[in-house]
């Protein structure tokens, strides 16, 4: 069991992130085909498979996914229960490999959860009313609101949240015809409506925004 998502997390390392099968589209291998490869394919070139071994933070991010796998025995989740279960024995059924090794994408995306509100604590309010800023932010929200109908025209609405790299929360309730999608890092640039608290975060409501996609960083 350890082994397996030893190995599960290397080959996620390696590739910058988990590919479940309904992505093969993308002409990348699966992980759970990866890790099949590694235990099952006698074909499988001994150089990658001592890349795998090599990896030093696998065991460490193994024993993690486990943990939080185990965690979610007897979740009124079927699929958190599932992984549960498998991570629970010592070893697993090939037929269920590619159900226990999706559990290190559900660990990957609590994490990156639990370290946004973190993140989120330290928000502070932007700019004063009716200043017009700019910042480089993260889409981290994106909730379809009430449609407005004026007339015989129907304006779709959506509350976007961004957070920039120190924390600090935006929000940006738009009725543009497009809005970037949860994940994506942009250039934000807008005019300071309020300033508002959600639940303990500071957040700056932001309008008339302009969104960019924001451009790679020269190495």
């Amino acid at each position: 069991m350890t082994e397996v998502l030893r190995v599960t997390a290397a080959i996620v390392k390696t590739e910058g992130r988990f590919y479940s099968r309904s992505e093969q589209w993308k002409n990348t291998m699966p992980t759970a085909d990866g890790v099949e490869a590694y235990f099952f394919d006698r074909k499988a070139p001994q150089e990658w498979k001592d890349g795998i071994d090599a990896n030093p933070d696998a065991p460490t991010t193994a024993a993690a996914v486990r943990a939080w796998a185990v965690q979610g025995y007897g979740s009124l989740s079927d699929y958190r229960h599932k992984v549960g279960q498998l991570a629970k024995g010592e070893t697993v059924d090939p037929r269920h490999l590619p159900t226990l090794v999706s559990a290190i994408a559900g660990w990957y995306r609590d994490q990156e959860k639990e370290a946004a509100e973190r993140a989120t604590q330290n928000s502070k309010p932007q700019g004063t009313v009716g200043e017009r800023i700019t910042t480089t932010a993260t889409v981290t929200t994106v909730i379809e609101l009430e449609d407005r109908t004026y007339g015989y025209h129907t304006q779709r609405r959506r509350l976007v949240k961004f957070q920039d790299p120190s924390g600090n929360v935006f929000v940006w309730f738009s009725s543009a015809g497009t809005v970037p999608d949860q994940g994506d890092e942009v250039e934000l640039t807008g005019t300071v409506k309020d300033h508002s608290i959600y639940g303990e975060t500071a957040q700056t409501v932001l309008t008339r925004c302009r969104v960019a996609a924001r451009e790679p960083v020269a190495a």
